[in-house]
């Protein structure tokens, strides 16, 4: 296990299934978690202040949202 945390718990899956993952980082927020998918989408994960997942956040590559 790769902690108890949101982040180390989002992190661990991907990890798990050897999936790419950026840590994205972002001004006076705790960040988010993404990863792209070989269909082409993209699952951003956010984290709220106190360090719980804030969203699930599904798109595509290109912008648009998967049907």
């Amino acid at each position: 296990m790769h902690g108890n945390s949101a982040p180390a718990v989002v992190a661990g899956h991907f990890d798990r299934r050897q999936l790419p993952r950026r840590q994205l980082s972002q001004r006076h927020s705790p960040g988010r978690i993404r990863t792209d998918l070989h269909t082409g989408t993209t699952v951003e994960v956010p984290f709220d202040d106190a360090g719980g997942i804030d969203a699930v956040e599904v798109g595509t590559l290109d912008g648009t949202t998967p049907h």
